[in-house]
């Protein structure tokens, strides 16, 4: 039976729908890279609009990328997604009341990287006020949330994964950036948080993964928001 198993899944077309970038999609990809698993990625915008009803797609029930499609099971939502992914690889091995956990896990870090993503297009003041009270309060809930080295202790997991793409999505776009401007320290007192995504960072198909960027150009706190926190300084 296992050996079947194993035959029927390598056998399965994997193909995920996303932006010519990591993004939302990239706790997914990363897992696929890591347990090396062949799929295809479609960034195409008539292929995501054959499949995604938020461009007009007919008889689907997902409306937006990420969406994965696993031989006959069609995924979306970056938080459901990396789950099933995680499953399906066996890197998640949760057990009782862990799942329930890990999805509140999951859509905690997703709604964190939400917030920042959306403050990267917004006014200078507005990202200092993230970055000074609201970034804190959720990274100190994610932080919280942390057994160690990983989420649920010893053992990596899809929700680790998805915490290491946010981090890196947020760190490109508004830490990294905002940082050299102000010089102010945004992320360094969380370790638990950097312990995963150093760990995460390090693990085989994670490590020298380049074949997408984590935002695409023109993605990112803007310059004009730059020079503004530059004079404020």
């Amino acid at each position: 039976l296992y050996s079947y198993y194993k035959v029927t899944m390598a056998e399965e077309k994997v193909t995920m729908y996303y932006w010519p970038m990591l993004g939302r999609a990239g706790a997914s990809v990363l897992m696929l890279e890591h347990k090396k698993q062949a799929y295809e990625m479609k960034s195409e915008f008539k292929d995501i609009a054959s499949i995604g009803t938020a461009f007009g797609a007919q008889g689907k029930d997902t409306f937006a990328p990420p969406i994965l499609a696993w031989g006959d099971v069609v995924v979306s939502q970056s938080a459901a997604v990396s789950l099933f992914v995680g499953n399906k690889l066996g890197i998640d091995k949760f057990e009782g009341n862990d799942r329930f956990k890990a999805l509140k896990h999951t859509l905690d870090v997703a709604d964190w990287a939400t917030d920042v993503f959306n403050h990267m297009s917004k006014p200078a003041e507005d990202v200092k006020k993230l970055l000074s009270d609201r970034n804190k309060k959720w990274m100190t809930n994610v932080e919280a949330a942390i057994k160690g080295p990983y989420y649920f202790g010893s053992d990596v997991s899809s929700v680790d994964f998805f915490l290491y793409n946010a981090y890196k999505m947020s760190e490109v776009g508004m830490f990294a950036p905002v940082s050299k401007i102000t010089g102010e320290d945004y992320t360094s007192s969380f370790k638990k948080v950097l312990k995963v995504v150093e760990l995460v960072g390090a693990l085989d198909g994670v490590k020298g993964y380049d074949k997408l960027p984590f935002l695409r150009e023109g993605y990112g706190v803007k310059k004009e928001v730059l020079d503004a926190l530059a004079k404020a300084k």
